[in-house]
């Protein structure tokens, strides 16, 4: 099986992800020298991760800037563990003694102000004592610029707001819920998250011990915040992708981690922004083609069902969902085709959809594209998986409960 939320799950809960042990065998099949290589949806982290252990150089890119802070901790020498804790006690010692809070602070959908400052304390203390300040702006670095153990502390600190929001997860586990009265909402100081964020800490020390990088790795691995079809990369950098695109499923990766975006300080506005710019967002922005061509003829004919469909908003908002998911998975694809070297492989794990009971077969669209793109398929694997659709009680009215397809395809270009 290709997917496993095992190894990232013990770095920080993701919904998507694939396993440790298929990189590796990916990696240990590349062509020598293997050269680098580059995951666009880097997300949690994988395949930079393992790369690292393997000495491969890579560079991995994310548009959500809570997935690169979680990768860049998974990049950690396991050597460090003894010193995090000391670390996290003098950090907590001098907490900052004040911090500003916007109107627009994401924190203040769930917590009073007092507790929204608590955090912002604990958040500017990390960044004063562990990332460099930019001497242009005056603020901190970006994540893309910040240090695998600055990381980590933002990874602890996720974990304490996650804890301290717990109260409104919904059956959904992926979601919070969004709206909070007044009275309903968390209201704690820094005598409450002193100790959770010591004790987030000391579960992630047992995790760099056990799951941190053995040693210093020969290759370079880079992880910055970028958009999957505007990578900054020239022309064939890149000697090998492997990647998993974003499921075509209607999952809200931004509300997804909306707690860890809340803790880096994101705005409402900011989030709004971000969350339209994601490839599978449930939201509308209109920058997307209704078809094209190029896509293939399976997605073409999907997306005439859709738009056939009997029930409520298939013409429309349906339509133009999978429209603008096509949309940003064929830009992708393109700049992923940009990067890569001539002969290089290319290894893509995707995963089918549904709409009511029409089935969208994502695989067999990305290798019309691939196709399109003069990419040359060198082989494919298909996993029955779990998928978290059926939570959703209202499909089993158009389908019984079923497995999910996930697929392994490798290209060359």
């Amino acid at each position: 099986m290709v997917s496993s939320a095992g190894e990232a799950a013990s770095w920080y809960r993701y919904y998507a992800g694939y396993a440790d042990t298929f990189v590796a065998d990916v990696v240990s099949r590349l062509p020598e020298p293997a050269g680098m290589v580059l995951d666009p949806w880097n997300g949690s982290g994988t395949t930079t991760s393992v790369a690292a252990a393997h000495g491969i150089e890579a560079r991995g890119f994310d548009i959500n800037p809570a997935a690169v802070l979680i990768s860049k901790a998974r990049l950690l020498q396991s050597d460090v563990a003894p010193s995090l804790l000391p670390l996290t006690r003098k950090l907590l010692t001098a907490v900052e003694a004040d911090a500003p809070l916007s109107e627009d602070d994401l924190l203040l959908r769930w917590m009073t102000s007092r507790a929204a400052v608590a955090v912002r304390r604990l958040a500017a203390t990390i960044n004063r004592s562990l990332v460099e300040f930019d001497g242009e702006t005056g603020g901190t670095r970006p994540p893309s610029e910040m240090s695998s153990l600055a990381a980590l502390f933002h990874v602890a600190l996720f974990r304490v707001v996650r804890l301290a929001l717990g109260r409104f997860a919904g059956t959904n586990p992926t979601w919070l819920r969004q709206k909070v009265a007044e009275d309903e909402k968390v209201d704690l100081d820094l005598r409450t998250l002193r100790p959770w964020l010591l004790a987030a800490m000391r579960e992630l020390a047992e995790t760099v011990k056990g799951r941190g990088l053995p040693e210093p790795g020969q290759g370079r691995i880079e992880i910055a915040v970028a958009d999957s079809g505007q990578l900054p990369m020239q022309d064939g950098a890149a000697q090998a992708v492997i990647t998993s695109p974003p499921y075509c499923t209607r999952i809200d990766y931004a509300v997804a981690t909306l707690p860890e975006l809340a803790a880096l300080g994101m705005t409402g506005s900011e989030f709004r922004a971000l969350r339209d710019r994601l490839i599978g967002t449930p939201t509308r922005d209109g920058s997307f083609a209704s078809s094209d061509v190029r896509w293939g003829k399976t997605a073409a004919g999907f997306l005439r069902q859709v738009a056939d469909h009997g029930s409520h908003a298939s013409e429309g908002y349906y339509l133009s969902f999978f429209s603008q998911y096509f949309t940003g998975m064929w830009r992708s694809l393109s700049e992923i085709g940009r990067v890569v070297a001539r002969d290089r492989p290319i290894v893509l794990v995707v995963q089918d959809s549904y709409y009511k009971e029409l089935h969208a077969d994502i695989p067999r669209v990305m290798c019309e594209m691939a196709d399109r793109l003069d990419w040359s398929p060198l082989a494919r694997r298909d996993f029955q998986v779990k998928t978290k659709a059926n939570i959703n009680a209202g499909t089993r009215k158009y389908r019984p409960p079923a497995l999910a397809t996930e697929s392994m395809l490798a290209f060359t270009r």
